[in-house]
């Protein structure tokens, strides 16, 4: 079975439930595609185009996201773990009761994403901007959120940042 299928056009197209796993779908676009409860592991979707795609209850671990476009994005319940993130584009995604752990989210663009009760253990958040995210109940232990930008950013120690 063909697994490359880079810069594909799947926008809109309802591929729930699907077995993705391993497969090439980089520079991609999937706006708006129903891939809740799909099996992405270890797919490659770099420079992918998911904005407003629903993921709910998707699995993604050691997926390539770098440099995915998911704003606005469904991700809740999603399983992200040991994912490469680095220069994703999160604006506005829900990620609650997402788990990132160990996930490379370096440089990501999270501002007013969701990620209440999202499970972050060991995940790395060097120089992303966090501005505006909701990390309310998130297990931060251990992630590393050196450098990054918190500016009206909830915590989960219910604080704002400044």
């Amino acid at each position: 079975m063909k697994k490359d299928f880079d810069g594909i056009d799947l926008q809109g197209a309802d591929l729930s439930d699907t077995g993705l796993s391993s497969v090439r779908l980089a520079k991609g676009n999937l706006d708006g595609a129903n891939l809740s409860g799909a099996r992405l592991k270890a797919a490659d979707l770099s420079g992918a185009s998911l904005r407003g795609a629903n993921l709910r209850e998707a699995n993604l671990s050691g997926a390539s996201l770098y440099e995915t476009d998911l704003s606005n994005a469904d991700l809740s319940g999603a399983q992200i773990v040991q994912a490469s993130v680095q220069g994703a584009i999160l604006r506005g995604a829900n990620l609650s009761g997402a788990n990132l752990d160990l996930t490379d989210i370096t440089s990501a663009d999270l501002t007013n994403a969701n990620l209440q009760r999202a499970e972050l253990i060991d995940a790395t958040f060097y120089a992303a901007d966090l501005s505006g995210a909701d990390f309310q109940g998130a297990d931060t232990s251990e992630a590393d959120l050196e450098q990054g930008r918190l500016e009206k950013t909830t915590l989960p120690d219910e604080t704002q940042s400044g």
